[in-house]
């Protein structure tokens, strides 16, 4: 899967994901809502190229 799509950043959603995971306390939760208002939706841009 990652290969035939390897537009998206899939490294770095995992690493967010890991910080989400395993931040507890040290999220900054600024940022994070800054990916969910921003990026996801270039994430969906890129999941419709794909397609």
């Amino acid at each position: 899967m990652k290969s035939a799509h390897d537009n998206i950043p899939w490294k770095e959603i995992g690493g967010i994901r890991d910080k989400i995971i395993h931040g507890y306390f040290s999220i900054n939760w600024i940022i994070v809502w800054d990916v969910i208002t921003h990026e996801i939706g270039d994430l969906k841009t890129l999941h419709l190229e794909i397609k």
